[in-house]
């Protein structure tokens, strides 16, 4: 069902301010630590089976699938917690997996599969031209062609991230409508995630101290973790870091939803159904929550 209503804005609507949404994300996220945790739940038993399963399957086909089974957790818990921001929806214990799941979950694997394409094969053709040519490896000309590609690479995925939260939300929003009503957005979005990471990194920090001195895991700089802790140590520290992972995670998709709702000035259909949902601008799209409180 569509109506005037559920069309996209032609370009956004407003400017992303970058420190509130940060701010934003992490205030919501946290105030909300329970429904993160409801929201979590069956990812997380995902994840934490997948990775005690990935212990030594490092290269193997195996190592693929359980790759695609992760991707497909996660996009239970984004689906979830998108829709606990945008939809003031709490999150079920037991999610009902369906269309949306889906979708977001071959959206994901699209948008990787374009991205690693579009910036994985420069690299691959210009390191394959320069072993012809006879040299000793591409060296410093691949490091001076890195940071481009990375570059390149966060940006298609900022001017093209809104159909996420679009597809958590049942809105009819492809990568087309993204580019469009990400325009001028792009480098504030990618601002915007780079510092909500510092608190990240500095929690993963904390964490390999912890794993280092108490779990007798070591090696974590020299090609991956060797758990000296036996068994239970590996499940300990596995068990931290998804439970790590997925805070934070929470953290970039309150960021994602709040960018897309301040960006797009989408909000929900007034008549109160399950769809369709609104996509029409508004004079105020900022951190609603915290005007209540």
């Amino acid at each position: 069902m569509t109506n005037a209503s559920s069309t996209p804005p032609p370009g956004p609507v407003a400017l992303l301010p970058v420190g509130q949404t940060v701010a934003d994300a992490y205030r919501f996220t946290l105030r909300r630590i329970d429904q993160v945790i409801v929201a979590a739940l069956v990812p997380f038993c995902l994840s934490l089976a997948i990775g005690s399963l990935g212990v030594g399957a490092a290269g193997s086909p195996f190592e693929f699938v359980l790759t695609l089974v992760e991707v497909f957790a996660y996009a239970i818990f984004a689906v979830a917690w998108h829709r606990a921001l945008l939809m003031e929806e709490r999150p079920p214990l037991i999610p009902r997996l369906g269309r949306r799941q889906l979708r977001f979950w071959l959206m994901t694997l699209l948008l990787g599969l374009m991205i690693g394409l579009l910036v994985g094969l420069p690299a691959l053709l210009f390191g394959g031209g320069m072993a012809m040519m006879g040299g000793n490896g591409p060296g410093g000309s691949m490091a001076l062609l890195v940071l481009p590609l990375l570059l390149v690479a966060f940006y298609l995925a900022a001017r093209f991230s809104f159909v996420f939260p679009a597809a958590a939300v049942d809105e009819n929003f492809g990568l087309l409508e993204s580019w469009r009503t990400t325009a001028g957005n792009a480098w504030r979005l990618i601002g915007a995630y780079l510092l909500a990471l510092v608190p990240m990194l500095a929690a993963a920090a904390i964490l390999m101290v912890i794993a280092g001195t108490l779990l007798g895991v070591s090696g974590m700089m020299e090609g991956g973790p060797d758990f000296g802790g036996g068994v239970v140590g590996t499940i300990v520290f596995i068990a931290l870091a998804a439970v790590l992972n997925y805070v934070f995670a929470a953290v970039f998709v309150s960021l994602l939803s709040l960018a897309f709702r301040t960006c797009t000035g989408w909000i929900p259909d007034a008549g109160g159904g399950p769809q369709p949902r609104s996509l029409q601008p508004h004079g105020d799209a900022g951190f609603d929550d915290e005007r209540r409180d």
